[in-house]
């Protein structure tokens, strides 16, 4: 696996919640828990360097900002609409930006971001 620009990025955190978000609604937290994160634990259990470095610091924050993509579409009105929903992951994903990973462009450093 390689990394992709998004990762690590606060796009790429609300991409995954959204789309867990998104599963929830249409069909239920344990589907979307099931086919959100087979991804990135398939990833982890295929790939030795992927333990030691950055990319599973990306598939730690993916995982993460799933579960919180469900979460948030489990607390909003089911019978809500879909703006209604990006709007609350998108509150949701600005207000915990802590597994956000800050990229310093030009190396392959990578720091946690930890707003509080």
């Amino acid at each position: 696996m390689s990394a992709n620009y998004l990762d690590g990025t606060l796009a790429n955190a609300f991409r995954h919640a959204m789309l867990s978000a998104l599963y929830t609604k249409n069909t239920n937290s344990d589907l979307a828990y099931e086919f959100t994160s087979a991804h990135e634990l398939n990833q982890i259990n295929r790939n030795d360097a992927y333990l030691e470095g950055t990319l599973h610091s990306y598939g730690m924050m993916d995982l993460y900002y799933n579960a919180l993509g469900i979460e948030t579409a489990q607390s909003v009105d089911p019978n809500g609409g879909y703006w209604e929903l990006a709007f609350a992951v998108l509150q949701s994903v600005l207000s915990d930006q802590r597994h956000v990973i800050e990229k310093n462009l030009g190396n392959l450093k990578k720091k946690w971001v930890h707003l509080q």
